[in-house]
């Protein structure tokens, strides 16, 4: 299981957060509003090979990719709610 947390303060174009559970991968993106509220995208995609080249997909296959994808989503859920909770409380402590 791969779990990769990049915050994206830079502007750059990278995720906040990606995890990865055999043939499923989650990602979340952080941005902000033109007001400067954060708010969060995710996407899940299962990767699949066909020939030589591999793809993804938006549709899972079987119990195994449902079971994965929701171990997955649970863990972006957890990275977004802790994320929430670090900058309520950054934004209370400059209060």
């Amino acid at each position: 299981m791969n779990d990769k947390k990049k915050k994206n303060t830079n502007g750059n174009n990278r995720p906040a957060y990606a995890k990865r559970v055999g043939s499923i991968r989650v990602t979340v993106w952080q941005n902000q509003t033109a007001e400067g509220k954060t708010f969060f995208n995710s996407s899940l995609v299962r990767r699949y090979k066909d020939g030589d080249e591999f793809k993804e997909s938006n549709s899972l296959n079987g119990l195994a990719d449902i079971a994965s994808a929701m171990f997955a989503l649970n863990a972006a859920a957890k990275f977004i709610s802790n994320t929430e909770d670090e900058q309520n409380q950054d934004a209370n402590e400059e209060a």
